[in-house]
């Protein structure tokens, strides 16, 4: 697997600013031995599952297990970070995990078949279930260990078939959580003896860490816990592989069991190593611009995962347009929304999540032709407002109190605009400055609806908006350029979203231009590249004391016509190193010649 990257596209008459992008997938050479035209038919297989996969646009995920019987509680203490990982939070051996949690794990409000209508009604179009987190507590039968939901507790039946049953029985697609890290494996790594003379959050991961390596005895544990999993609960959609530090070695062998047993199974990023079928932000990320990247976006409602009893939460209203704000955000970017419910240690998804999912339900009813199969935003930014398009549509989510949505240039013209839920309510349209300014109704001001705007044709796409010279001065910014994300599937963290910026800017006649940076910087000095078109300038950004200042980067010859400019770190200690300053202004001064 390579990581390609591709800065610009041009045609006859300008250039085309494109996202950084990341191909997942190498180049096979075909040979006529057997085993590479499986591997061929292996790719196939994965590339058609994941244009459907990305087709679909938004899933449920589900992090329950014994963790939600305690409830981010332990003893007479709230504990603080994630509910899930209490044993590590509240230092629990696990014996007493053990005996505390599944001897008394008994979840009769569990009805799987309740959740699956949950998420179908949200318009969720699979469903990721916790089989097994870092407390390597089992939500399935497994004959690795008795420590399962069917042999370890009074409840005694198996979570994960009920939920396959569940999916199978309403056409909903089924992925399943598997954490690579087992606190309770006797195998795994050896264990310090937990202290009880400070509190958690002075130091976190003293007894149990979700990066932990991967024994030779805890990779065989897998490996069998995979096949039964890939084996005995009908077509897994994707396995959410999650944290631990594996060796190139062991990353292959996981993927390899997985494409064994199922190969349209959706292998995550997070096996590492360059072995994910697609990336995962990190929980609850910074989305910004890479739409071709094959990527899913985990979020969740609060800072936790699992159910938290003294969770605080915001009104509903603010939830719903939260999360379908994340969810549009996500989609218009090329992503897949993965939002997650936490049931009690009853099995009950709790009243407020149910009336968050109904009401986004509701709202993706109304609006699923802007959300579903689907292509991204053809534009850079927007003001107030998120695009997805389709065929000769673009489907704008307005989700700021905004009177006026300012569509920006197209190479082709749009012909009418309305909204979405109501196609006879067509919207006046007036040319603008930077494109086509499209009048919003008032009484819509404060909510989420979608704008539709029709065009000529179904090749959309957008005109750069061009920065120009004031009396001879260039001022770029933040707000003016573009921010680009870094990808490298290598570790755990996949993504970075602040690498390298650029800017489209309109030279009016060749000449030469002192540059300047003014910046603070947020490591010591560093190496910058400034570049135009082929000419580059490398230059040290100084690091003094934090401070903001400026710095004369240097000289350099701009050529007429439309120009990328672009800024990055001359060389990088890791790829997913981010930027290193927080950038004010690049100023490029026409040269007086003297």
């Amino acid at each position: 697997m390579k990581l390609y990257s591709k800065d610009a596209k041009t045609n006859a008459s300008a250039k085309f600013y494109t996202p950084t992008v990341i191909i997942l997938f190498a180049v096979t050479m075909l040979s006529c031995n057997t085993t590479t035209n499986n591997k061929i038919e292996t790719q196939t297989k994965t590339q058609i599952q994941l244009q459907e996969w990305r087709a679909d646009k938004f899933g449920m995920f589900i992090h329950w297990g014994l963790y939600s019987l305690a409830g981010g509680v332990w003893g007479n203490d709230m504990v603080p970070f994630y509910a899930e990982q209490i044993m590590n939070h509240a230092r629990i051996p696990a014996e007493e995990y053990e005996n505390v949690l599944a001897k008394n794990f008994n979840p009769l409000e569990w009805d799987a078949e309740e959740i699956v209508k949950t998420a179908k009604n949200a318009g969720m179009k699979y469903i990721v279930f916790t089989s097994k987190h870092h407390d390597g507590f089992c939500m399935f039968k497994t004959a690795t260990t008795n420590y399962n939901i069917v042999d370890d507790t009074p409840f005694g039946r198996d979570a994960v078939k009920e939920l396959a049953d569940a999916c199978a029985k309403y056409d909903m697609k089924l992925g399943l959580y598997y954490s690579l890290p087992d606190w309770h494996f006797k195998g795994g790594i050896p264990r310090l003896e937990p202290d009880s003379l400070t509190k958690c959050w002075d130091y976190v991961n003293q007894v149990y860490s979700p990066l932990e390596i991967i024994t030779p005895e805890l990779e065989e544990c897998i490996v069998t816990q995979l096949t039964e999993l890939l084996s005995n609960y009908g077509d897994i959609e994707t396995i959410w592989f999650d944290m631990g530090l594996l060796t190139p070695e062991q990353s292959i062998r996981f993927k390899n069991v997985v494409k064994s047993l199922q190969p349209d199974c959706l292998v995550s990023g997070r096996i590492m190593n360059n072995q994910g079928d697609y990336l995962t932000l990190p929980d609850n990320g910074d989305v910004v611009g890479y739409p071709e990247v094959a990527w899913d976006n985990p979020a969740s409602m609060y800072g936790t995962w699992g159910y938290r009893q003294w969770q605080g939460r915001p009104p509903v209203l603010s939830q719903v347009h939260e999360q379908l704000t994340r969810l549009m955000s996500t989609v218009s970017h090329g992503g897949v929304f993965l939002l997650n419910i936490g049931p009690t240690g009853t099995g009950k998804v709790i009243e407020y999540e149910k009336e968050v999912l109904r009401q986004i339900g509701v709202w993706t009813s109304k609006n699923a032709e802007a959300i579903y199969d689907t292509k991204p935003s053809p534009f850079n930014k927007l003001e107030g407002a998120l695009c997805t398009r389709n065929d000769n549509k673009l489907y704008f989510t307005v989700t700021d109190s905004i009177m006026t949505l300012v569509c920006p240039t197209l190479t082709v013209p749009i012909t009418k605009a309305y909204l979405l839920e109501d196609p006879s309510r067509e919207l006046t349209m007036m040319p603008s400055e930077k494109g086509t300014k499209i009048t919003l109704p008032p009484e819509r001001q404060g909510k989420l609806y979608v704008v539709v705007a029709e065009v000529e044709g179904d090749e959309i796409q957008a005109v750069p908006d061009y920065i120009h010279s004031s009396e001879g001065t260039f001022v770029l910014t933040d707000e003016n350029g573009f921010t680009h994300a870094a990808f490298d599937a290598q570790g755990y963290v996949s993504t970075q979203s602040d690498s390298w910026k650029s800017w489209n800017i309109d030279v009016e006649n060749t000449g030469d231009y002192d540059v300047f940076a003014i910046y603070t910087p947020e490591n010591d000095a560093k190496s910058y590249e400034f570049s135009c078109g082929n000419i580059s300038l490398i230059h040290v950004l100084p690091g003094v004391d934090r401070m903001k200042q400026t710095s004369y980067v240097g000289k350099m010859r701009l050529e007429d016509g439309g120009n990328i400019f672009t800024l990055k770190q001359a060389s990088q200690c890791y790829p997913l190193e981010p930027l290193g300053i927080t950038l004010h202004e690049i100023i490029l001064r026409k040269s007086t010649g003297k």
